[in-house]
């Protein structure tokens, strides 16, 4: 039996007018500045009872680990709209550009059609349950002096509901002049797009907007509010709504997955980088790990004990080549959009000492972003390799707010 279309492919070319685009650059600013003032002026959380707790969770991913709470809104104006507001907040370790590099797609890998490919793997790496996704349109792309800001509309399925929203991330600046990173993705409209009612797939409204700042060395705090539409009718069992909007709260608290996401980024990069030049700071740091190496090639370079006479127990650093033994062996699976093969995956399993893991953990996001950046031949506008097989309406969408 032939595998189901997918209803991605059934989506035209989202054809948007300058006024479209001003809408939509002026709602992602409005959004972005309102949950900042809010941010800045709402009292703890815990010490208020307009919030209930749901889920927390305390990490230990990286410098400093960190706890995260995610709370829902009780006696919501939204509520009688079937409207769920849930907060979450607390601190993660690392930087506000490795979170921001998190939310972009890893666009680079190849030209067209890189932005859909690109969200697709995204979505997988920090697996957030979509099953199908597309970038309808990219209005503001990454480009080498701001890698980290795009505009973009896209198209998302989960089970049964889809979502089509504007998506935003970049840096901002509060009214008391602080920088602020942010991530953005609000429910949008277009009647030039088809709804998916007859493959029994809802058309959702959500609106989340996410916000980063440094609070320390390897500390940063975190803030985000969504507002979910659950589709509950009067009378139906509020047990089925309480459930989505706990599995919500369960992805949000999934940021390690998000950090991992982007060191995974940062380890493709470095063995880019020493695989594409025979000179440079990656080639001297790996001739200085050699001359730090504990031992010869029989032993382990980092503990200093037997590598392993087997075969398969001997494996080497894939960045320093120092031989490893199983007990030092950190084993990553690395996926990227293929360098020579358009829309494909090279997805492989490579083996680091914990020296060289660790320091490419501590990689400039901004450099990695500006180097995916640099293998795209299209960089001021990618767009969808599907979208160029349609003849689409020349209608335009103004954005439902």
């Amino acid at each position: 039996m032939p595998a189901p279309t997918p209803l991605s492919s059934l989506l035209p070319p989202l054809e948007l007018s300058a006024e479209d685009e001003s809408t939509l650059h002026e709602l992602a600013a409005t959004l972005v500045e309102s949950n900042i003032e809010e941010w800045l002026a709402q009292p703890p959380a815990q010490n208020s009872a307009r919030w209930s707790e749901l889920r927390m969770s305390r990490l230990t991913h990286g410098n400093g680990g960190g706890e995260l709470r995610v709370y829902e809104e009780l006696g919501s104006a939204e509520a009688s709209l079937a409207v769920s507001s849930i907060l979450l907040v607390g601190t993660v370790a690392g930087n506000v550009d490795d979170l921001l590099l998190a939310y972009t797609p890893p666009l680079g890998a190849v030209a067209a059609g890189s932005a859909s490919h690109a969200l697709k793997l995204r979505s997988m790496c920090i697996q957030d349950g979509a099953v199908d996704c597309k970038t309808l349109q990219t209005i503001v792309a990454p480009s080498v002096n701001d890698p980290l800001h795009h505009l973009a509309v896209t198209w998302r399925q989960f089970s049964t509901r889809d979502y089509i929203c504007v998506d935003a991330t970049g840096v901002a600046i509060s009214s008391e002049g602080e920088q602020i990173a942010y991530s953005l993705s609000h429910s949008v409209d277009f009647a030039q797009l088809p709804t998916f009612e007859h493959e029994n797939v809802g058309r959702g409204n959500v609106s989340v907007c996410s916000l980063f700042r440094q609070c320390g060395p390897h500390q940063v705090a975190v803030y985000a509010r969504g507002f979910f539409d659950l589709h509950t009718e009067p009378g139906d069992d509020p047990l089925v709504a309480n459930v989505a909007l706990r599995a919500a709260a369960t992805r949000w608290l999934g940021v390690t997955r998000h950090l991992e996401f982007v060191h995974m980024r940062k380890l493709s990069w470095k063995l880019r980088a020493l695989n594409e030049t025979s000179k440079g700071a990656l080639v001297l740091e790996r001739e200085s790990s050699i001359e730090r190496s504990k031992s010869s090639g029989k032993n382990c370079a980092v503990c200093g004990k037997s590598a392993g006479f087997l075969a398969s127990k001997k494996k080497t650093c894939a960045i320093c080549r120092q031989s490893l033994c199983s007990t030092c062996q950190i084993k990553r699976r690395l996926c990227e959009l293929a360098n020579t093969v358009p829309f494909a995956v090279d997805e492989r399993k490579e083996v680091f000492c914990p020296p060289c893991h660790g320091a490419a953990a501590l990689s400039d996001a901004r450099v990695v972003a500006m180097d995916e950046l640099s293998r795209n031949e299209e960089l001021e506008r990618p767009t969808s390799s599907s979208m160029s097989s349609f003849r689409g309406s020349k209608r335009s969408g103004k954005p439902l707010i």
